[in-house]
């Protein structure tokens, strides 16, 4: 339930970010022909320092991971404490601790908005790393163009254009990547849970032969265990049951009131 709920969104999350930083992608790879098109040296220099700016932040994909592995950690404990402390509020309630159940609460949440809080403060340094990281890069360009290349300023307009279009393109795939590393945990959880689904759902039904049903279920001493039981859930059961005649089963729980109706279906 945990998940379902809860880290649906953040999977959710990492698909968006998936399809944005391949969008992001194609579009930072047409910026690209366009401006080799146009210029093929400054398109080159340009990117040399995007990649040189993304393997800086390199780091920022690894640790982006890790708070989302223990904010799912967090979170989950902080489910599953919150669910038996729910059950327990009576008993709570009687022993007088809700003082000190509603601190361990608290304590819990604060782990998991502290969790938040250091993956939004890693993914904004991370910008502001690869925003600085241009800008001090595009001052160097244009020295050395100004410097040593002797642009004039056609060649100074043409080498901003491409920087100015090349290199937020690279930083927007970096940022949706280290966002699909921060909330991959979750996703990489619901696909377990789905194939755990997958792997404990019953086969589906053979086509089975309809028996008309002309004048009566008759049960006539059946005796039913289930595998691995050593106790049979139905034993020595005889009654019948005219054609059309409402009739109900009634019993203590675990009298194997449902395995009959399995037998009789």
């Amino acid at each position: 339930a945990y998940a379902l709920l809860h880290q649906a969104d953040r999977a959710g999350a990492m698909t968006f970010h998936a399809l944005f930083g391949t969008a992001g992608a194609l579009a930072a790879i047409a910026y690209v022909a366009i401006a080799v098109a146009v210029s093929p040296l400054m398109t080159a220099g340009t990117l040399v320092v995007g990649a040189l700016v993304i393997w800086l932040q390199r780091h920022v994909a690894h640790g982006a991971r890790g708070h989302g592995e223990r904010l799912l950690d967090e979170s989950r404990q902080l489910y599953a404490n919150l669910t038996d402390r729910v059950q327990a509020l009576r008993l709570v309630k009687m022993l007088g601790l809700e003082a000190r159940e509603s601190h361990a609460v608290a304590v819990q949440a604060q782990a998991v908005a502290a969790g938040h809080v250091a993956a939004a403060r890693l993914h904004s340094g991370a910008r502001a790393g690869q925003e600085i990281g241009a800008a001090v890069a595009l001052a160097v360009m244009l020295y050395t163009g100004l410097r040593w290349l002797h642009l004039d300023a056609a060649g100074t307009v043409l080498l901003l254009y491409v920087f100015s279009r090349t290199v937020p393109r690279l930083a927007a795939v970096q940022q949706a990547f280290e966002h699909m590393a921060y909330d991959t945990p979750a996703f990489e959880q619901l696909e377990q849970l789905r194939q755990a689904a997958e792997a404990a759902r019953e086969p589906a039904p053979e086509a089975e032969l309809q028996v008309p049903l002309t004048r009566a279920v008759t049960f006539d001493r059946v005796s039913f265990t289930y595998p691995g039981a050593t106790t049979p859930a139905l034993e020595d059961l005889s009654f019948s049951i005219p054609k059309g005649r409402l009739t109900a089963i009634v019993g203590a729980s675990g009298a194997g009131k449902s395995t009959l109706a399995d037998v009789l279906c």
